[in-house]
């Protein structure tokens, strides 16, 4: 068994539970707010609601073949650590406030594991 297999395995299965809780709160916000209550354009609110639908759907995919390509040495899988790990360090670095940091620091563990878990794989 390759060195990152487990620790890859894991952390696609939280990519895909953090990707379902992406898409099931957006969900359940828009459906319970009305949209009078925003001061956002309708061109930007559709925009910004397709981004976390893609950014959800990216997170399951990147986790499902996390999961699939585990015992394999691919480079699939390290580009996906990078494209889950860039977004969320830079949502980090723009940060503000205790809880925002706090937050944003716990969330970004987890596509730095799947990236190490990857990387491992692909070096051995």
């Amino acid at each position: 068994m390759r060195n990152g297999t487990k620790l890859l395995r894991t952390a696609g299965f939280i990519q895909i539970l953090l990707g379902l809780a992406v898409i099931l709160s957006t969900y359940f916000l828009i459906g319970s707010t009305s949209a009078d209550s925003f001061s956002v354009p309708a061109e930007k609110a559709l925009l910004l609601l397709t981004a976390t639908y893609a950014g959800g759907a990216f997170q399951i995919l990147a986790g499902i073949a996390g999961i699939l390509l585990s015992k394999k040495k691919t480079l699939l899988t390290v580009i996906f650590g990078v494209l889950l790990f860039i977004p969320q360090l830079i949502v980090f670095l723009h940060a503000e406030g205790l809880p925002l940091i706090v937050g944003n620091i716990v969330l970004l563990i987890f596509p730095y594991l799947y990236l190490r878990g990857a990387y491992k794989n692909w070096k051995e």
